[in-house]
């Protein structure tokens, strides 16, 4: 007797879709539209910088404007970078201290119009001698930011998962499947935006589904406390992947929190430098007194 196929039912197929992650993916780009976002795009083409190979990621969200002065047009883009993880495992983080190093960041995830601007220093022999800064240290971004402002650092994360009845915190794969896939699209969306008079604020994200944890190992009895965003920086030395590289972790649930009350005031901050302001921003010369703090 020829046996008869299974006949699937619609609900079977949500919970396929469910369970493969393509619907969060979906969820997570309407959201991502109801904040503001002019243009959401998934499943994302680019060039992988290490193998020149076509490559994909989930979802492109950005928001831009366009900035007339007399002197100066200036194009403003912020854009998420984003990675869906569908996960019923969590995350968890483990952080410390930051040291001084790291009150010195030179991100990559940001472009602006002048690289280096320049601030004559006053001497008697009459020479042009300059203090040259970054643009994030010349406009005193750190201090603006939701990251570089904080005190604390994630310095290692892992996975928790049920191993035959056992829990254990794994972390193999992790660079391969989220760490450098995401980077590479970042450095691909860099390339592009790389232009004259153009400001380019990118944030690559991994949205998961699951639950994120933060153990602080410098406390005194170290704890897991639940989350909904982290941020962690890695030093990675790949191919053309050369430096320190900066990633957010979010929960699907803190999203819209972490759009608006993280990147969404550090954007506008710089928005407003470039409406307000821009010759703090376009011209290289500065003869202004400087934002950066010592």
């Amino acid at each position: 007797m020829t046996k008869q196929p299974k006949v699937i039912s619609e609900s079977d197929i949500m919970d396929a879709l469910k369970s493969s992650g393509y619907l969060m993916e979906q969820d997570i780009a309407t959201q991502l539209e109801s904040l503001e976002y002019s243009l959401v795009e998934t499943n994302v083409v680019f060039e992988d910088i290490n193998e020149k190979k076509s490559r994909e990621y989930d979802i492109k969200a950005i928001k831009g404007e366009v900035i007339s002065h007399e002197k100066y047009a200036i194009t403003f883009c912020e854009e998420i970078i984003c990675e869906c993880k569908n996960s019923s495992s969590p995350f968890v983080f483990i952080g410390r201290n930051k040291n001084n190093l790291d009150y010195h960041p030179y991100p990559k995830e940001y472009i602006f119009p002048v690289k280096e601007y320049n601030k004559p220093i006053e001497n008697d022999e009459g020479r042009s001698i300059y203090n040259v800064y970054k643009a994030f240290q010349w406009l005193d971004l750190a201090s603006k930011h939701y990251y570089y402002s904080t005190d604390q650092k994630s310095v290692q994360f892992c996975k928790i998962i049920d191993e035959k009845g056992r829990l254990k915190a794994v972390h193999e794969g992790f660079y391969n499947q989220i760490f450098y896939p995401l980077i590479k699209a970042t450095l691909s969306r860099r390339e592009y935006n790389n232009r004259k008079n153009h400001i380019w604020l990118g944030f690559p994200v991994v949205v998961t589904s699951g639950e994120l944890f933060y153990v602080n190992s410098q406390d005194e009895n170290p704890t897991p406390v639940k989350v909904n965003h982290v941020s962690l920086i890695r030093d990675l030395q790949e191919g053309e992947i050369k430096g320190k590289f900066f990633i957010d972790f979010v929960t699907q649930y803190g999203l819209e929190d972490y759009i608006l009350n993280k990147v969404r005031p550090f954007t506008n901050y710089v928005l407003g430098l470039a409406k307000n302001n821009p010759e703090v921003i376009m011209e290289k010369l500065q003869n202004t007194e400087k934002l950066v703090i010592e």
